[in-house]
């Protein structure tokens, strides 16, 4: 976890994948992934439907938390202890720490393991 804290503040970019000059949220999770050698697809979506599902009050540090909007997957954060999550938010927030719970989460994967 240590490794995606350093980039909070940064900025977001809608298509974007670098960690220090702008990423969105599922770019931001794959960059993060990736420096661990393990690679995840590249969209939100694509993202919540690789992996292994887990109960969402299972969830540990490393595994993913995804939300829908209109009951599509719009976005994904890194779920970070402590029931919190960071994630590239909108070019307003840049990438950030929320509550997991700051949208309702609709499901949860691990890629770990």
């Amino acid at each position: 976890m240590a490794y995606a804290l350093q980039f909070i503040g940064n900025p977001y970019e809608w298509g974007g994948t670098s960690l220090t000059k702008g990423t969105d949220c599922s770019g931001f999770t794959q960059s993060v992934f990736k420096k661990f050698n393990i690679h995840i697809p590249r969209t939100s979506k694509e993202q919540a439907a690789g992996g292994r599902e887990i109960p969402l009050d299972d969830r540990k540090p490393g595994d993913l938390i995804f939300y829908r909007k209109n009951k599509v997957i719009n976005h994904v954060a890194l779920y970070i202890g402590n029931n919190k999550v960071i994630s590239a938010g909108s070019p307003k927030t840049g990438i950030r720490i929320t509550e997991y719970n700051y949208r309702k989460p609709y499901k949860a994967v691990s890629y770990i393991d």
